[in-house]
């Protein structure tokens, strides 16, 4: 087993103080026994954080140590057992395993150091798995190796059902708080199962806090930990105890830094396992590809680094570590100035390196050779591609500007509502407005406002959405990675479109419980936004453009009312015309919000891919006499989170149609503009589905009266049931129950007798005279030539009314009917005892198609009670009397399926409706929303 080495002028300085050297002779091999026992249980991609590693801190450290300094140490054996502690704990809190940090969790329930820590390790642990909840991609990536990755609490209550996957999870949670760690083994121990071992023992608790605060520090800034001595050591908290103590912090910080060549790695170990973590492997390549330093011959405070980088990768990494060395150096000198400057002493201690150099500085030397090109390489984009990107995107149509700037604003809004604990009432004001003869445009919002933050990383930067930012899954993201609000921005462009509007935009903003605002004035082409703070303005964001002329004339003339973008309630929308050349502005009506009970005619469809989908034939829509220019037929009414979609190709051969969509995820695949869809419509079979089960309803409720009934018959007129996708549905009258001529019913009573008569008055007639059992009545009272022109009817009319057939009745074939009828009429009056009843003289016509029909209707059977009356079946009226719409999919198989499944193969409906819900009793439970 490697045992720690204490360098020897340490050693020789610890002899002056024989606790001291016991103590830190107790602490080294306490140390070794953990590292024995626990081998970095959560850490097996990292590179070396073994005794070898504390062993090389050592020894660089003595190596760093000038020799004056030596001297002060000399009279200062304190600070040379302080720093060995130090050294040993920094990162001791990586060896914990499973059931210390357990213990940790569940039994540390105070703050140990509240000077510089406000959370117990419980609060700690859950806020941790909390923002695990919401890595994004790349997170995932460097910490797992896998973009695929799926949360899952570790447990870690028992280490053997912990799999790689949480121990890396585990392992990123000690990462990020083993400088804290480090900090309380001093004081309270290192964390087991049900306790603690005890790693500084027999010196005063001050000494432990001490060689804590310089462990914590490697992993804080060093001027962090002032405030927290001076608290401690009030005048004399730079030298407490006349130990060198920031001094050692700077020794520890620099030594760790160092350790950066491949003596930090076993190469063998790296080419031959499989690393999931490309951070990882980049870590062994880049101290893999550093073979040595040493001190220049040149200038002895020169450290001088050998880098053999193999890819551009690595020379940039390795780059940007000796770059973050340097400054390491440089801030550390500072920091030696500040505190040590400030005494009249002769002896100061300092380290031995100012500088750092490296084969690699110079970049025109050191590419010579090389099959790579050692340049930081990746794509950029043009100062002008966000003016280039308008166009494309939006065209010259300012409407779109408003469009991105109310959607922002809309979000804005809600993220507020979600966030506020009182109650909120969220507000957008929309005004024009002339000033000094410069119109303007004004959009105001009671929202989340913007936080600096937001304005620099995501506002004004193109392309970087809001949605993906930490800020936002920490805020409205909830544990099981769903989006807990409707949020309409996704792609980051939409600053772009407010250049559609004028040349520059005036923006003013304050965040929820921040007690200034931002001010800025920009436009595309400035080379710098001043930024500015202001007092006293209410919570939210207001932007001001000026206006042209020509902006508002496009504004009034688009094809896209500014105005009609938003559809739904809430926030509220205020539109404020000062300008006077918009006329009547918003909607009359609007489509339900998130959280308010459905209107009467809106329905929900059911599914699981989106928050919720509505649909309703009496809407907010876009077809109406104010805006003419909405009825272009391909402008289907679609919202996502409330703003309206355009460009979406109807699959519905109606205007009065509309859907809502709310997308809390993003899911619903709309292209860069938002005018159109990056593929097929989605769900449209489960819509079409949905409104032929609302159809069904329709049925089912409907009050058809029956005929045959002696109230019901009295006052029979023509029925329609009327649908707005349908139109008027035509009603067939049986003795039981009426069918309507769509398939299910049709194949259903095929063997069934089917009349059409001409008008209610001939209906009667033929019904009080003539009742075949089991037939079916239509009335048509309709403009026959348009339906003898289109589709292969027969129909039963007096013989007075062929003239109404026009010129269309030359090509009619038709036969006279009154003897047959009457002659069956008497002898199916006969056999039910029925005296004799008044003829009506009737003749069959069809169109050319079923000409051959009618040697069927010259040579019919008019015995046994009437049987077929003309042998006319229920099969042949397959059309239905109006012209479906043009579905994008078969929805009559569509409608088959509903009514197959809800009317269960009974073959007609019900006139009475107390059976009608005894026989359909699955349709009326299952399509009670719509009932």
């Amino acid at each position: 087993m490697v045992s720690i080495i204490i360098p020897y002028r340490f050693k020789k300085i610890l002899e002056y103080d024989a606790d001291l050297n016991a103590a830190v002779l107790h602490a080294s091999n306490t140390v070794k026994d953990i590292f024995f026992q626990h081998q970095l249980f959560f850490f097996e991609e990292y590179t070396d954080h073994s005794i070898v590693h504390l062993n090389a801190i050592l020894e660089f450290s003595a190596d760093l140590i000038t020799e004056e300094s030596f001297h002060i140490l000399e009279r200062s054996p304190k600070s040379v057992a302080l720093y060995i502690f130090a050294v040993l704990l920094h990162d001791l809190g990586m060896q914990i395993s499973v059931e210390g940090l357990f213990f940790l969790i569940t039994n540390r329930t105070s703050v140990n150091v509240p000077e510089l820590d406000n959370k117990t390790w419980k609060q700690l642990w859950e806020d941790f798995l909390d923002k695990s909840y919401r890595y994004n991609d790349k997170e995932k990536i460097n910490i797992f190796g896998d973009v695929n990755w799926e949360f899952k609490i570790p447990n870690i209550q028992n280490r053997d059902k912990l799999d790689g996957q949480d121990k890396k999870l585990i392992g990123e949670f000690i990462r990020l708080y083993h400088p804290r760690i480090a900090h309380e083994i001093a004081l309270n121990g290192f964390p087991v199962k049900d306790g603690v071992i005890t790693v500084l023992e027999k010196i005063p608790n001050v000494f432990m806090d001490l060689s804590g605060i310089i462990a914590r520090s490697h992993g804080m800034e060093v001027r962090d930990t002032f405030q927290y001595l001076e608290d401690k050591f009030s005048q004399t908290w730079a030298r407490p105890y006349n130990t060198e103590l920031v001094y050692l912090m700077i020794l520890l910080r620099v030594s760790d830094y160092c350790q950066i060549d491949s003596a930090r790695i076993n190469s063998k170990i790296y080419q031959t396992r499989s690393f999931y973590s490309p951070v990882s492997l980049t870590e062994h390549l880049k101290h893999d590809d550093l073979p040595y330093m040493q001190t220049s011959m040149k200038d002895p405070e020169t450290l001088v680094f050998q880098c053999t980088p193999r890819n551009s990768t690595i020379y940039l990494k390795l780059k940007s570590l000796l770059s973050t060395l340097q400054n390491e150096l440089d801030r550390s000198w500072a920091i030696l100035g500040e505190i040590y400057g400030k005494e009249k002493r002769v002896d100061q201690p300092a380290i031995c390196f100012r500088r750092v150099k490296s084969n690699i500085d110079d970049i025109e030397k050191f590419s010579k050779g090389l099959r790579y090109i050692p340049e930081r390489v990746k794509f950029t984009i043009s100062d002008d591609l966000s003016k280039l990107l308008i166009r494309p995107l939006y065209g010259r149509d300012p409407t779109f500007g408003i469009r991105e700037l109310l959607q922002n604003a809309v979000d804005a809004c809600r993220q507020r509502a979600h966030l506020e604990k009182k109650v909120y009432e969220g507000k957008i004001k929309i005004s024009f407005y002339k000033k000094e003869q410069q119109s303007y445009f004004k959009i105001e919002d009671n929202g989340i406002g913007m936080q600096l933050d937001t304005i620099r990383n995501y506002y004004l930067n193109v392309g970087a959405s809001f949605r993906d930012s930490a800020i936002f899954r920490h805020q409205f993201v909830d544990n099981n990675l769903k989006i807990a609000i409707q949020r309409t921005g996704r792609f980051g462009i939409g600053v772009l479109a407010a250049f559609l509007l004028g040349e520059t935009i005036s923006l003013q903003t304050k965040a929820m419980d921040n007690e200034v605002g931002y001010r800025f004035e920009a436009g595309l082409t400035d080379e710098q936004i001043e930024i500015t703070k202001i007092e006293s303005i209410a919570t939210g964001t207001t932007i001001v453009i000026p206006i042209t002329d020509y902006v508002l004339e496009n504004l009034v003339d688009s094809a896209f009312r500014f105005d009609k973008w938003f559809v739904q309630t809430i926030p509220e929308i205020i539109f404020e015309d000062h300008l006077g050349v918009f006329g009547e502005l918003g909607y009359r009506k609007k489509a339900p919000s998130i959280g308010e009970t459905l209107p009467r005619g809106w329905y929900q469809l059911p599914q699981t891919h989106y928050n919720r989908i509505l649909w309703s034939f009496d809407g907010p829509n876009h077809y109406d006499h104010v805006d003419p220019v909405y009825t272009r037929e391909e402008n289907l009414f679609i919202a996502i989170n409330g703003i309206l979609l355009t460009g979406v190709p109807r699959f519905l051969n109606t205007r009065s149609f509309c859907m809502t969509i709310d997308d809390y995820d993003g899911r619903f695949p709309m292209n860069l503009n938002r005018n159109g869809l990056n593929e097929f419509m989605p769900f449209t079979k489960e819509v079409i589905r949905d409104i032929q089960e609302e159809f069904l309803s329709r049925l089912l409720i409907a009050n058809v009266r029956n005929p045959y009934d002696s109230k019901g018959g009295s006052a029979f007129h023509n029925e329609h049931i009327n649908h707005h996708l349908k139109g008027p549905i035509r009603i067939i009258y049986g003795e039981e129950g009426f069918i309507i001529p769509e398939n299910y019913f049709l194949s259903r009573n095929k063997e069934k007798p089917y009349l059409i008569i001409s008008t209610v008055k001939d209906f009667v007639d033929v019904r009080n005279g003539f009742s075949p059992k089991g037939a079916f009545f239509e009335v048509t009272d309709s403009d026959y030539s348009n339906w003898i022109e289109t589709e292969s009817y027969r129909l039963i009319v007096p013989e007075s009314q062929l003239a109404r057939f026009g010129s269309s009745k030359s090509s009619l074939q038709y036969s006279r009917l009154t003897n047959a009828f009457a002659e069956a009429r008497e002898r199916w009056a006969g056999e039910n005892g029925i005296g004799k009843v008044k003829g009506t003289d009737l003749v069959v016509i069809a169109n050319g198609d079923l000409a051959s029909d009618f040697s069927i209707i010259e040579l019919m059977s008019i015995t046994k009670r009437l049987r077929f009356l003309f042998e006319s079946k229920i099969e042949f009226c397959h059309a239905s009397g109006y012209q479906t719409a043009s579905w994008a999919i078969d929805s009559n198989h569509l409608l088959d399926e509903v009514l197959e499944y809800y009317l269960e193969g009974q073959r007609f409906i019900p006139y009475d409706f107390v059976r009608r819900r005894d026989v359909f009793k699955k349709a009326f439970n299952e399509l009670g929303r719509f009932i």
